[in-house]
Formats: structure tokens, sequence, C-alpha cells
């Protein structure tokens, strides 16, 4: 493993700390959460400060789209379904 001097570390990739705080960290991510949906998450910020965003169904079971950064839109088509237990001497059917 190559040691890099702390100037090169912080100006290049924004790290922290030296050897009197134990090592070196930089930030991470941190998510946002809707209290209303029982604090799902609803957007996520990068450590560069990019926001991304997710948007769930009426019923919060499914995820509906994704935002990145870029503004690339993610759309999920979503089908409810129900599928009944089947006895293998009869046929079954399927409502999907």
């Amino acid at each position: 493993m190559t040691r890099s001097p702390p100037a090169v570390l912080s100006r290049r990739h924004g790290a922290h700390g030296g050897q009197r705080d134990g090592g070196y960290w930089t930030a991470s991510g941190r998510v946002i959460f809707e209290p209303a949906r029982f604090y799902l998450p609803v957007e996520a910020v990068d450590p560069f400060g990019e926001h991304s965003f997710v948007t769930y169904d009426d019923f919060a079971l499914l995820v509906e789209t994704t935002t990145d950064p870029l503004n690339d839109l993610v759309q999920v088509e979503r089908k409810y379904g129900i599928e009944t237990p089947c006895k293998p001497e009869r046929s079954c059917g399927r409502l999907l």
C-alpha cells in the first residue's frame, strides 16, 4: 500500500484527519427518510452533494421511480397479483 502525504489526500480526495486522529476519513453519503411514509428512504445525497430520488406506489410497497444526479429516470411498471395455492390433482389458476 502506498502512503500519500496528508496534503495530497486532502487536496485530491477531500480526506480529513491524520496520524493524531487515528487515520484519514472522508464523508459518506446520507439518506433522507420520509416520516409520513413510515420512514421510507426517499432521497440520497452523495459526498459531493448530488441528490438521487426514489418514489413509491400508493401503498408504499414498491418503488415506482428512481432519479439519479444526472436526471436519469428509471420507471417501474408495477403489477399486483395473487397466486392461489394449488393441489397437484387440481388445475389451478393464477391471477396476475
